[in-house]
């Protein structure tokens, strides 16, 4: 055999992606997306930003039965925190801030400034606002839970209208009034 006829091997690793569209009550449509290693999304189908599903994508209910069964718990008003496995990818100031996300429990809400101040960084309000809209796991990752400095609910991806939803089914919001619940954030 001579060196020409030598060929590098190349190994292909298939990740298999799966998806699921969830009925999420009066928000409409959520498109889940998953792999083995965790959620890779949660999208607001009629959101901000869209995600075309892939023909290369499995849709597996069964798969994706844990995260669509918390998610039913949630929207019941019976699971007070998501126990599940993500795959969060993104830039490493993106995963401080959405670490920072996951650490506003139900019931609270915190500013962009806080999350700012929370990291180190307290003048990048606006860069940690930039991270917290590109969210690729809305709900899960409550960024629905980020209000302005004035409180004023500002910016989602799933919609403004959807923000509202959520924050109502947590009780942190009045529709009547427009104001969180609570006296202090």
């Amino acid at each position: 055999m001579n060196v020409q006829d030598l060929k590098p091997a190349i190994h292909f690793v298939l990740i298999m992606i799966y998806y699921t569209i969830y009925k999420a009550h009066k928000m409409g449509d959520l498109l889940l997306i998953a792999n083995h290693g965790g959620l890779i999304a949660l999208n607001f189908m009629t959101g901000n930003i869209k995600i075309d599903i892939s023909h290369e994508w499995k849709e597996d209910s069964n798969f994706m039965c844990e995260y669509t069964k918390q998610l039913d718990l949630y929207f019941k008003g019976k699971l007070k925190a998501f126990s599940l496995k993500l795959n969060l990818t993104g830039t490493e100031f993106q995963m401080k801030v959405w670490n920072e996300l996951l650490k506003i429990k139900l019931g609270e809400l915190m500013t962009y400034q806080d999350i700012a101040n929370n990291i180190g960084l307290p003048n990048a309000q606006q860069a940690v606002g930039n991270a917290v809209g590109k969210n690729p796991i809305g709900i899960i990752v409550p960024c629905h839970r980020v209000v302005g400095s004035d409180n004023k609910l500002v910016g989602f991806a799933g919609g403004i209208k959807n923000k509202k939803q959520l924050l109502l089914l947590e009780g942190i919001y009045s529709l009547k009034t427009g104001n969180n619940l609570f006296n202090s954030i």
